[in-house]
């Protein structure tokens, strides 16, 4: 049997469609996901990098044990158990995002980690 531990995942949850609505399932199935789960307060920002409406975003802080593979894999379940779809993406609409940020030491979308946002929303750099 594997040996299994802990890790510190961390994700960031956006939205610029039913923005409140999604945020909210989207951290319900979260927490039903990984039982160790904090969020930060939500703040709205403008698009980057398209138009369209502004988005409301979230950090979250989880404990899992699961690996990193099949983090992965819950998270893009929950987007399409949401909603999310290629075509709305293309169109510009994102019903919800969830990135994985962090796991355990693996930084992944280092891009986003120097934007304004992050550090309000208390994301260390």
């Amino acid at each position: 049997m594997g040996d299994t531990r802990n890790v510190e995942i961390i994700l960031m949850l956006g939205s610029n469609s039913c923005q409140g609505e999604m945020i909210a399932a989207a951290q319900e199935m979260l927490e039903d996901t990984f039982k160790q789960i904090r969020f930060s307060t939500c703040l709205w920002t403008d698009p980057i990098g398209m138009d369209g409406p502004q988005f409301l975003n979230c950090a979250a802080w989880a404990i899992s044990s699961l690996p990193l593979e099949a983090v992965r894999q819950q998270l893009k379940a929950i987007e399409k158990t949401l909603g999310k779809s290629e075509e709305q993406c293309q169109q510009g609409i994102v019903c919800i995002d969830i990135d994985l940020l962090q796991y355990d030491t693996i930084r992944m979308h280092e891009e986003d980690w120097e934007r304004d946002y992050f550090r309000v929303l208390g994301l260390r750099n």
